[in-house]
């Protein structure tokens, strides 16, 4: 089918000349803003939205040029420079308000500096939430730091999972205590539940402390609370110091104050942060691990699963002060990684102490077997010549504690040496330290004591009131007994019930027997050491008026 329209068949110089300039395309003046002129913009419209699964009135999903953009409600999310996602409800009373550290941007969209709760009963829920971003994979993936955490009335429960209590603002020069790093519920709360706590103190720059407040000193709370915490990070450091530290650190750094009685406080581990490999020998354990005190009025179960370094359980802040600065009860104590500068002061009673590897932390110690090749910084308190663990109580009724490391041992028979393959050490495994440079002292009688291990350079000592002792008085008082046993030798060390060495030396015909027994069923041998116990005496064996089955010493 052909068309109408005709063909142009004039030369090109006929045709006019060619457009040698582009043409200029017209302005977007209403992109920019013109004094005098207001171009519309669509900020009167609020994004709305309802909860999934619920028919409850809608909210908004914070559009940063919305006039009706708030940061406060039953329901606040937001995402950190990361990518991660994290969101804030509140089920019941109440509602929390959430500022982070950029707050003048108008958006939630970096690291939290505030979480603050208002108008909550017991009745309240609070459930927090983290969605991992997709596009990082670094070591706070998956986790939201936050700064402050505060409410002045109770709460039934705080669930934030996935949140990192950890400084987030850099305070300015003289206004530390306007920014500093703590969670303040003076109001009590039933359940309190989060990641983690990271603490990088650094002496050069006077950081301040984390703190976690329960409960107004001045009212304590009729709500006994629950405590999980993953994992604490307690590091102390001086920048301004060139030397490694070798001066252990007493301050503490990470506080748990409770003003009243814990129910229960559950820990994953507590200790210094992990360092990149070429720098872990500026960071000795027994040296810049910061002290982390948990204080309380009586804490009924208290659980670590795994290490615990540098960490007191007391009534005040400095334990083992006098009769009144410990515990008035500890129903029972877990610990399921090695305990390493562990403090428990109670002026009541004890429940169970359970220590799953050892008390105090063998490795580097004098008198220790296999620690050649283990770096230095990973040497515990004993290696420093401190002590690896003390425990007061007015009584206690059970101690259990396993080894913390194990020793391979060769066969004596040179037959027997490779028994079971030409060029293979036929290797067999026992039980190591259990108890290093540590002391477990009760002012009553302890009803049994399990040890599988050997004790090195420690004491377990019953009838013994501690706190006449640290004021400079004898502390071997009253009539106790203790049921003992072990599987494992006395190394340096004295099991005893209301004994009362001559000039710290057990065995010397001046030694003074009180009422006291002990119930000894033990399967190992004595030696002699020579040095000092955490209660400044040197002995060996196990002395009491009365002794069934005692381990009879052998000087080595």
């Amino acid at each position: 089918m052909r068309g109408n329209r005709r063909i142009d068949r004039r030369g090109s110089h006929a045709r006019g000349p060619m457009l040698m300039n582009l043409e200029a395309l017209e302005t977007r003046t209403m992109l920019s803003v013109i004094p005098g002129v207001n171009p519309y913009r669509p900020t009167d419209l609020s994004i709305m939205a309802t909860l999934p699964g619920t028919k409850g009135t809608p909210f908004n999903v914070a559009n940063p040029n919305s006039p009706y953009y708030n940061n406060a409600g039953k329901y606040i999310t937001g995402q950190d420079r990361a990518g991660n996602n994290w969101t804030i409800q509140v089920f019941g009373p109440g509602q929390v308000i959430v500022t982070d550290i950029s707050p003048n941007d108008g958006v939630l969209d970096d690291n939290i500096n505030t979480i603050q709760l208002v108008g909550t009963t017991s009745q309240t829920r609070v459930v927090g939430t983290v969605s991992q971003s997709i596009y990082t994979q670094d070591a706070n993936s998956g986790t939201i730091l936050f700064n402050q955490l505060t409410d002045n009335s109770p709460v039934g429960s705080i669930v934030l999972k996935g949140f990192t209590l950890q400084q987030t603002v850099t305070p300015p020069a003289g206004q530390l205590n306007n920014y500093s790093t703590y969670i303040s519920l003076l109001g009590g709360v039933g359940l309190l539940e989060l990641h983690n706590i990271e603490a990088p103190i650094d002496v050069a720059t006077s950081d301040l402390p984390i703190n976690i407040t329960i409960g107004d000193p001045s009212a304590p709370i009729k709500q006994h609370p629950v405590i999980r915490i993953d994992s604490i990070y307690n590091t102390v450091i001086n920048s301004s110091q060139t030397a490694i530290p070798s001066t252990p650190q007493v301050t503490p750094t990470v506080n748990l104050d409770i003003n009243g009685v814990a129910q229960s406080i559950s820990v994953g581990s507590i200790g210094q942060q992990a360092e990149p490999g070429a720098y872990q020998y500026l960071f000795p354990n027994a040296f810049t691990t910061g002290r982390t005190s948990i204080r309380a009025n009586a804490i009924n179960t208290l659980n670590v699963a795994g290490s615990a370094t540098n960490v007191t359980a007391a009534r005040e802040s400095q334990p083992f002060k006098n009769g009144f600065s410990g515990l008035s009860s500890l129903r029972s104590a877990h610990f399921g990684g090695t305990a390493d500068g562990v403090g428990i002061d109670v002026a009541g009673p004890i429940g169970t102490l359970r220590f799953d590897r050892g008390l105090g932390n063998p490795l580097g110690a004098p008198t220790t077997l296999a620690s050649s090749g283990i770096p230095t910084n990973l040497y515990g308190f004993p290696a420093a010549g401190l002590q690896g663990g003390l425990v007061t109580a007015n009584s206690i009724h059970r101690v259990v504690v396993g080894p913390a490391n194990q020793i391979l041992q060769t066969p004596i028979n040179p037959n027997n040496y490779m028994l079971y393959s030409t060029r293979t050490p036929a290797y067999k495994a026992r039980p190591g330290n259990a108890l290093t440079n540590a002391a477990i002292t009760s002012a009553a009688s302890i009803d049994s004591v399990s040890i599988t291990g050997q004790a090195v350079n420690s004491e377990v000592k019953s009838g013994f009131f501690y706190p006449s002792y640290a004021a400079g008085l004898h502390g071997t008082r009253a009539a106790s007994h203790i049921n003992y046993a072990q599987q494992g030798d006395l190394t340096g060390s004295v099991i005893s019930a209301t004994y009362r060495p001559y000039q710290h030396y057990y065995g010397t015909p001046h030694d003074i027997a009180g009422q006291g027994y002990i119930a000894s069923v033990a399967h190992g041998s004595g030696y002699s050491t020579g040095k000092t116990t955490p209660l400044g005496n040197i002995g060996v064996g196990i002395y009491a008026r009365k002794v069934g089955g005692p381990i009879k010493p052998r000087h080595k």
